[in-house]
């Protein structure tokens, strides 16, 4: 009970004052690449980002293949600065063979934007993080309450764009937190395409680093809609193999 308490406030704040939208910002998305921008969407606009991802991994001669089919991230502008954040999809898992699919847990969130940047001090923004326990197909739903908080930030370097993150997450086990990272160059290659590479990792208390590499292309094709694709390696014996991914993003006003 207290946690469906804890989890209707959280969604109330869906309904804070969201004001009028101004003049239009040319789109900013959150994929493909794991580094959150530090933009939020304007007030009164849905943003829809969603894809396919795939990875595998071998470890001690047995595979694992991992494929997202709707990785979707719903975004939505209240006000000036801050965006709720709504999150969901559906995959499969499969081991020697032996294969599993379902819903993921659904997150729920927020960004919140704060500084611009100011010479050398970057961009910054917050978004925070909830992931229910009830919510999810049992192989994929969490044992407990799960939830995580993520500082962005960004740097315009002439006609290149540097962003990093850095935050903590909590899976509500008694194995400790454990501390995402990601650092992306963005560099355009025509006034449509753009161009990324980039390094993300997490660092855990209870087991080692996992460190990746990721590299990819958006292609604006109007003020409202992208698409994208990636691929990605890991960097050391604990990260998977390769992964691969595309998907779309699309703004429209509520």
């Amino acid at each position: 009970m207290e946690n469906m308490r804890l989890l209707l406030i959280f969604i109330g704040l869906i309904f804070a004052t969201t004001g009028k939208s101004q003049e239009k910002i040319p789109l900013v998305t959150d994929r493909p690449d794991m580094t959150e921008s530090t933009i939020s969407v304007e007030p009164g606009m849905m943003q829809v980002e969603s894809g396919f991802h795939y990875e595998s991994v071998e470890i001690n001669a047995i595979k694992s293949i991992y494929r997202n089919f709707n990785s979707t991230l719903l975004r939505f502008g209240l006000k000036d600065a801050m965006e709720f954040r709504f999150g969901f999809g559906y995959s499969s898992f499969s081991v020697a063979g032996n294969t599993e699919s379902g819903f993921e847990p659904l997150s729920f969130g927020f960004k919140y934007e704060l500084f611009e940047q100011s010479g050398l001090l970057p961009e910054m923004a917050v978004l925070n993080t909830l992931v229910p326990d009830f919510t999810g197909s049992s192989v994929f739903q969490p044992e407990a309450w799960q939830s995580g908080i993520l500082g962005a930030m960004a740097w315009e370097l002439g006609d290149l764009g540097l962003g990093a993150n850095i935050g903590v997450a909590f899976d509500g086990s008694a194995q400790g937190a454990a501390f995402p990272y990601s650092m992306a160059l963005g560099v355009p290659v025509t006034t449509s395409i753009g161009g990324f590479v980039e390094v993300f990792g997490l660092l855990a208390e209870d087991s080692g680093p996992v460190h990746n590499g990721n590299a990819g292309l958006t292609w604006l094709l109007n003020s409202d809609f992208q698409v994208d694709g990636y691929t990605g390696f890991g960097l050391n014996e604990r990260a998977v193999d390769w992964s691969a991914g595309f998907g779309l993003s699309y703004r429209f006003a509520l």
